[in-house]
């Protein structure tokens, strides 16, 4: 995906540029300038810091969701996995109205911004149980936190360096297979983030206000990933605990296979999470579009899953569509998340 679509699509690519104008008259910069779009793959975030990645990963999100709602493809059902439940949130607003394109660049803007105020640290995954990694933690005397739940078996650590480090090399030597998120300079979802989060929730209360009353009427109803719920509104409150608790994304799936849907689109600039899913939901009842031949959602991509909803329309039949949003890490985190998985 990135610089397929972006040349491929003139809906995308200026739906992009919409975001790009509003952001950078906030930042100063312009993103998709900073990412070297011209270059480069735009979803190709190894050498950008976790700002610029989440603030890109965002605006590729978004830009996918509006080219999917022009085609008349809007999700019965969402799920978010860590940054995902902010756009989420951010895909319920009218995306052709420019109050929403302010609020949403506003939010993001803040999110990069204040992230100079996170204590640094290191994130590892671990091919293991909630259970089993915190006995591991306790064992170690290390201080750190299960940060995600991606499945019964795969789960992340947050904490500082030095810790995860320690935490790391005592693993290794107990025989479980883990790795370091190196890329990943914080310790997200954990204790570490609170003074972030409640700058942020300062910083940002008057614009979620504002989102609350321009939010237009909705039937999406959200599969929460910080504690497996589902709603069709976000509670005051709620952005704190998605920054500092744990990613229960093994809940949120099983919240999702009870609501059944037709199809499962997972929407990011690499699809991983589609491995996850199908992990935590075994029982055949939900259908996830990509497979691992899947690599990105390119423009043939795209075009397929638009003329397959056609299709659909034409026979009178109604689909339940399901948007899986991802994270923000870079594609290298990602291909560790997939190894992981898979092994």
């Amino acid at each position: 995906m990135g610089l397929d679509l972006y040349h491929s699509s003139t809906t995308f690519r200026n739906f992009l540029q919409r975001l790009d104008r509003e952001y950078s008259s906030y930042s100063g910069s312009s993103i998709l300038e900073a990412s070297k779009i011209d270059d480069r793959m735009i979803d190709d975030c190894v050498l950008l810091d976790s700002g610029l990645s989440m603030v890109l990963s965002s605006f590729i999100q978004l830009g996918l969701v509006y080219l999917l709602q022009k085609a008349n493809i809007v999700p019965r059902y969402t799920l978010g996995h860590s940054n995902g439940e902010f756009v989420a949130m951010y895909s319920r607003l009218d995306l052709e109205d420019e109050r929403s394109i302010h609020l949403i660049t506003r939010i993001i803007y803040a999110r990069c911004a204040l992230m100079e105020h996170i204590v640094p640290g290191e994130i590892m995954v671990a091919k293991a149980s909630e259970e089993e990694m915190n006995q591991l933690i306790r064992e170690s005397n290390t201080e750190a936190w299960v940060s995600a739940i991606n499945t019964s078996q795969a789960v992340t650590v947050s904490g500082e360096t030095d810790p995860i480090v320690k935490l790391y090399l005592y693993c290794k030597n107990k025989g479980v297979k883990v790795s370091r998120l190196t890329m990943v300079k914080y310790p997200f979802h954990s204790p570490w983030m609170n003074d972030y989060a409640n700058r942020f929730e300062e910083e940002t209360r008057r614009h979620f206000e504002d989102i609350k009353q321009n939010q237009v009427p909705s039937p999406i109803l959200h599969c929460s990933s910080v504690d497996g719920s589902v709603f069709d509104t976000f509670s005051e409150g709620y952005w704190k605990q998605n920054i500092t608790q744990p990613v229960q994304f093994l809940k949120a799936c099983q919240s999702l296979s009870v609501l059944r849907p037709d199809f499962i689109l997972e929407i990011s600039p690499t699809p991983v999470l589609h491995n996850f899913l199908k992990t935590n939901i075994s029982n055949g009842c939900v259908r996830c579009i990509q497979d691992d031949s899947c690599e990105t959602l390119d423009a043939s991509f795209v075009s397929a899953i638009v003329d397959m909803a056609k299709t659909f329309d034409d026979l009178k039949k109604q689909v339940n569509w399901s948007f899986l949003l991802n994270e923000f890490q870079s594609e290298k985190c990602q291909e560790l998340i997939i190894s992981l998985n898979k092994n």
